[in-house]
């Protein structure tokens, strides 16, 4: 996938991607992408992103159980993972359910804020 970005790119005829901002697997694409072209991206901004070959299972189940008891990811860790939206409005409700686990916002209620 880090050699389809290049052909992206050439098919584009730009120099480089002035910056490429990528979350969880895509994290780890424009990562493979930058170590295979280094002159081809100027910047790298790399959200929750995954590394080829890392384990880091201990570590989220470490998280989630420090986690436990506080109300604001009750719903995010209680969503059913198998029950996949089907519809632009599942999506939504599945993305309010789920967003604490990503975004933190202290003092803010997250189904108020993305109800609106």
């Amino acid at each position: 996938m880090a050699a389809d970005l290049e052909l992206f790119r050439q098919n584009l005829t730009i120099d480089r991607y002035l910056m490429m901002l990528r979350h969880s697997h895509g994290g780890t694409i424009v990562l493979a992408s930058a170590e295979m072209f280094p002159r081809h991206i100027a910047k790298l901004v790399l959200t929750d992103h995954r590394l080829l070959g890392h384990d880091d299972s201990t570590a989220l189940m470490r998280h989630r159980e420090e986690r436990e008891g506080d109300v604001r990811f009750e719903l995010a860790y209680h969503t059913p993972r198998t029950d996949f939206p089907t519809s632009d409005e599942e999506v939504k409700e599945f993305m309010i359910r789920i967003i604490p686990i990503y975004f933190l916002i202290p003092k803010l209620i997250y189904l108020d804020i993305w109800r609106r």
